[in-house]
């Protein structure tokens, strides 16, 4: 089987020499040897839940391994139509994780559609996720319902102050230090300096700088060596470069 177009790629922190990648046709991959070979991730390939589909050709849309080892793996992708036939693989299943580096895998409780052909659910889109980069045991989720928190410790969402409570969120970049935080709703964007704890919107206010129309998709990067650099790359409507 081969993985189409790379939405995601992970390293593994510990083990430079191990990378993971999703591909939008070809379900999750792994290579141990710096990206010379790669190979499926069968556990997760072959994992069902019992709803009749299996993941090999699932869209996977990003990829995140926490401080403490566990992998994440979002699945569905706003930017390819959700109403694809013919095995497109633009549903998601949901937020999946491993808790034994691959050796298996499970649907995070709570992070799935009672039914996996509902593309109006809560968990058909999970369109960004981020490791929390001071806290091992938390992922940032961007998704269809809005920006939220996991916390393993107790298997709970939280949202943060200042943002939409459940409007889509399409996209979320954070500093190395885990303190400046840009993300996205609809064609909106947003800025935390605080790590998360509050909000401000730039779209909405002109002394920003930011542009205040024409935007219809949003992607951020911050600088890794200084997190006053921050980008956007924007789209408009029908999809023509913004700026």
């Amino acid at each position: 089987n081969i993985g189409g177009r790379i939405r995601s790629i992970a390293v593994d922190r510990n083990n430079p020499s191990t990378l993971y990648a999703g591909g939008v046709s070809g379900g999750l991959w792994k290579s141990v040897n710096s990206g010379n070979t790669w190979d499926q991730v069968a556990s997760y390939t072959t994992f069902d839940d019992g709803q009749g589909v299996f993941n090999e050709n699932l869209c996977i849309s990003s990829i995140a391994i926490l401080g403490n080892g566990h992998i994440y793996v979002a699945t569905g992708s706003t930017w390819e139509n959700p109403f694809g036939t013919g095995g497109s693989g633009f549903l998601g299943g949901g937020l999946y994780r491993s808790l034994d580096d691959g050796a298996s895998f499970e649907l995070v409780t709570g992070a799935t559609n009672a039914n996996f052909w509902d593309v109006d659910g809560p968990w058909t889109i999970v369109d960004k996720i981020e490791y929390h980069r001071t806290e091992p045991n938390k992922l940032w989720v961007a998704y269809d319902r809005g920006l939220r928190l996991f916390d393993e410790a107790t298997d709970t969402f939280s949202s943060p102050a200042g943002v939409p409570a459940t409007q889509k969120c399409r996209a979320i970049e954070i500093s190395p230090d885990g303190q400046t935080m840009l993300t996205c709703f609809g064609t909106d964007a947003y800025l935390s300096t605080d790590g998360g704890q509050n909000f401000i919107p730039l779209n909405n206010n002109n002394s920003t700088g930011f542009p205040q129309s024409g935007i219809g998709r949003l992607e951020f990067a911050i600088s890794p060596d200084d997190a006053n650099y921050m980008y956007a790359m924007a789209a408009n409507s029908i999809g023509q470069m913004s700026g």
